[in-house]
Parts: structure tokens; C-alpha cells; sequence
């Protein structure tokens, strides 16, 4: 039901931009909780006016009612719908140029809501743009956003990796790489076919499961040594083992290296790409995946590898996380190892959803 979805997609927004405010740790969590607050719900009321333009026309709420009824509007007013939709879900899915709130978010934000933030709400984009662009419209209208959909993906990824790169503080690095992620979840979206709905789908956990244990890693080595910045910290591999190996999991299955889930994803949401008319636009964003592979072995070698110091206090004193942060990031390390090597199960899983919707 559309009201209902609406009612429940702003009591998600309302929570989170509290913790941003009253938890943030930085250094003006009032600003960067207003600036979320004010961007997500730009995003929130496009989807709200295309929920108030469907009810006055039709009197209708219901999603599959619906189905049948808009068919019979005009393209060109299905079509307006359709983006408002698009481009509402994409300010939560942190999408180009709409990603503005993000990294100054993660920046403030205590590390168990830059989890939250990276980790599910950017899920909860990815799936109300699925569940209304393909459920909600004829397939004719959705096929029309395909090439500005693949555009905004394409520079998503560039724009996040070439910034991932570029900035030194760690919690910005793993920020913009959640912009260029949601690039490849937005070419797969793009692609209009099933292969590419269903690598998106899987990119959802695998990235979530990445990201998620990014951000602890990081947590770990800012609790350990008290520094934020790359080049503040260095060769803390024999120090904090098993962060290492946490964080280079996370690093890898970002990269889409095998045999972790995000390698299989990734692939998958390229094979969509190639499926539709613009093969040049596919092959830029598999060229995108190279950059991903620079910006994250870029902060695992410079945070853990190389000469130890600590110019944030003293090296000698810096120790491995402790238990109870270490136990989550080796779980999801173990979870990222295991999508990568048993994907069958979570292939079904994901085909029974798409055949639901009649994507499949």
C-alpha cells in the first residue's frame, strides 16, 4: 500500500537523523544532521508528490490494484511518476549528485550508524526503487529511464572511486565508496533485464556485508591508535593481526575479487549491463571495478603495512580490538567468504523474489 509504505519510509528517516544529531562525534553533528535531514526528505517528497498524484487520479493505494489502472494513463504522465519515484529512492541510495549527505554523515556519525547508513539504510533505496519502478509501472515506461539510469550509475561509480581515492580520512574513504557501490546496484537496476535485477539484489548483501565490516575495521584501528587520517597511522599488521584480516576481506570483496559473494555480484550486474543497447556505458563501469581495486588496497597498505608509527600516540602501546569488537567483523568476514562460495542458495532465494514480481 503506498500511504502505508510512506508513512513507514519517513519513521526510518526521523530515527536516523537523531542519532546523527544527538550521538555524532564530531565536530558540528547539529549541521550534518539538519543537511541529512533536509536532502533525504527532497528525496522523500518526490516520492510523496508521485503517491498524492497516483491517489487523485486513480483513488487508489494498493500496489497490485494499481497495476492494472495506471496502464491505461498516458506514457509521458506515467513516465514523470516513474522519475519522481527514481530520483527520490536515488537521494537514499547516496546516487550522484544526490550523494551530498553522505560523507559528511559517516564523518560525524558514530561508527555503529555509519554501519547502519552503509549497510542497510542504503538497502532500503535500492529496494523501493525496485519494488515501484517494475512492479508499479508497464514495463515501456520503466525501459525509458534506461539510459539516464545507466549515465547517473556510470558516474556514481567514477565520481565515488576517484574521491575515495583522493580523500585521506578513513571514514570518508569507506563513504564515497559506498556512492560508487550504489553505482554498480544502479547499473544492474539500469539494465531493465532480469540478470541484472538479480545481481543487484545480491550486491545489496554483499556490500552490506562488506561495507559493514569496512567500518568496524576502521572502528578498531581509530579505538586502538586513536587516528582518523591515512598517513597518521602505518604497519600496524603485526599489531592488530586479526583487524588486518578483517579489514582485508573487506577490501577484496569491495574489489570484487574471488572467491568472496561480491565477486559473483558484481559480474552478474556487468553481464546486465552488457544485455541492453549501450555496450560502451558497460564497459566503463567493468573499467570502474580497477578503481575500486586502487582506493581500497590504497587504505589496507597504508593503515597496516610499511613502517609502524603512530603519530596520533605511541606505537609501542597500540594493541589488537578487543574481543567483543573483533567477534562481529570475523563473523562477517566468514559470511562474505561463505556468499562467495556457496551463491546458490541466495541465487534461489533472490529468483523466487524476482519471479514474484514477474522479473524472473
Amino acid at each position: 500500500d503506498l500511504i502505508q509504505f510512506y508513512f513507514l519510509w519517513e519513521l526510518m528517516l526521523i530515527p536516523s537523523t537523531a542519532l546523527i544529531v544527538f550521538w555524532g562525534g564530531g565536530e558540528r553533528p547539529q549541521a550534518t544532521g539538519f543537511k541529512y535531514f533536509v536532502v533525504t526528505h527532497v528525496g522523500a517528497a518526490l516520492i510523496l508528490i508521485s503517491i498524492l498524484w497516483i491517489l487523485t487520479i486513480t483513488g487508489q493505494s494498493g500496489i497490485y490494484t494499481l497495476q492494472g489502472v495506471l496502464s491505461a494513463l498516458p506514457k509521458s504522465t506515467l513516465t514523470v511518476m516513474a522519475s519522481l519515484f527514481t530520483i527520490g529512492f536515488a537521494v537514499k541510495m547516496a546516487i550522484f549528485p544526490a550523494h551530498i549527505w553522505l560523507p559528511d554523515a559517516h564523518s560525524e556519525a558514530p561508527l555503529p550508524v555509519s554501519v547502519m547508513l552503509s549497510a542497510i539504510m542504503m538497502n532500503m533505496g535500492i529496494y523501493g526503487m525496485i519494488r515501484f519502478l517494475f512492479t508499479l509501472f508497464p514495463s515501456e515506461v520503466s525501459t525509458s529511464l534506461l539510459l539516464p539510469l545507466m549515465i547517473f550509475a556510470l558516474i556514481s561509480q567514477w565520481y565515488g572511486g576517484l574521491q575515495a581515492l583522493n580523500h585521506t580520512e578513513m571514514k570518508r574513504v569507506a563513504a564515497y565508496s559506498t556512492v560508487s557501490q550504489m553505482g554498480y546496484v544502479l547499473i544492474g537496476i539500469a539494465s531493465m533485464s532480469g540478470l541484472g535485477l538479480k545481481g543487484s539484489i545480491f550486491h545489496m548483501l554483499n556490500h552490506g556485508t562488506a561495507k559493514a565490516l569496512l567500518f568496524m575495521s576502521i572502528g578498531a584501528v581509530i579505538h586502538s591508535t586513536g587516528a582518523t587520517h591515512l598517513g597518521q597511522v602505518g604497519g600496524l599488521a603485526r599489531k592488530m593481526p586479526w583487524t588486518t584480516l578483517c579489514c582485508s576481506v573487506a577490501a577484496f570483496a569491495l574489489a570484487g575479487a574471488p572467491p568472496l559473494g561480491a565477486f559473483q555480484s558484481e559480474w552478474i550486474i556487468f553481464a546486465g549491463g552488457f544485455s541492453t543497447p549501450y555496450t560502451a556505458l558497460a564497459i566503463a563501469a567493468v573499467c570502474a571495478s580497477v578503481l575500486t581495486a586502487f582506493y581500497v588496497l590504497r587504505l589496507v597498505m597504508k593503515i597496516f603495512f610499511g613502517r609502524e608509527y603512530n603519530q596520533c600516540g605511541n606505537i609501542n602501546e597500540v594493541r589488537e580490538a578487543p574481543l567483543t569488537m573483533l567477534a562481529p567483523m570475523l563473523t562477517l568476514s566468514l559470511v562474505s567468504l561463505a556468499v562467495g562460495i556457496y551463491p546458490n542458495y541466495f541465487h534461489r532465494w533472490i529468483e523466487v523474489a524476482l519471479k514474484s514480481f514477474g522479473l524472473f
